[in-house]
């Protein structure tokens, strides 16, 4: 019995996943199988979602670690080194389709980057017991979360306009001692508009 399922954007592929760990690929338009995505780690095989484009199929998983999978050849990507302490609950893909946001059982959110499965960030929700679905909004960089009690959220993770907010609060270009604390192992360079 599945306990997701997903469409292509194109609408050729349905994607099912199981509690088997894995999930299956089927052509609608050859109406078969035509790939089992199986899961690196033990535990089932949650949910899937395509990446805006459709070349890209995320695959969430019992053990809050997604991976990622390229839809020309049905081949993983990457599989996630760290991830939710539980259960991938929702997933999505920013609008330019380079991070990945992956929601969890355990209030979380992590980004990953699309190209090497990189962890670039973490959200928290307000309530560490609840279950948190997110998505980014289709025309800008920012996660808009509901939790299962009742509540929404919402983060901006841009990071043009964290750069904004950051000067704005500060007032002045960060120090050279206050970079390499920050932004360790990039050079320095001035970030506030003058």
């Amino acid at each position: 019995m599945p306990l997701n399922v997903a469409m292509s954007p194109d609408g050729r592929y349905l994607i099912a996943t199981t509690a088997a760990g894995f999930a299956a690929v089927w052509d609608l338009r050859d109406k078969r199988e035509v790939a089992r995505l199986q899961q690196p780690a033990k535990g089932s095989a949650m949910l899937a979602r395509f990446s805006r484009d459709g070349r890209y199929l995320a695959v969430g998983t019992g053990t809050g670690r997604p991976t990622l999978w390229r839809v020309s050849d049905w081949s993983m990507v990457w599989e996630a080194e760290a991830g939710h302490n539980g259960y991938d609950v929702s997933m999505s893909f920013s609008p330019d389709g380079t991070v990945l946001a992956s929601s969890g059982s355990d209030s979380k959110i992590f980004l990953y980057d699309v190209r090497t499965g990189e962890m670039l960030g973490e959200a928290f929700g307000p309530d560490r017991n609840s279950w948190l679905y997110a998505e980014f909004r289709a025309d800008r960089n920012e996660i808009v979360g509901y939790f299962d009690d009742g509540s929404m959220a919402r983060w901006d993770v841009d990071p043009a306009s964290q750069v904004r907010v950051a000067c704005q609060i500060a007032g002045r270009e960060l120090t050279q001692a206050e970079w390499e604390k920050l932004v360790p192992g990039r050079p320095y360079q001035p970030i506030c508009p003058q």
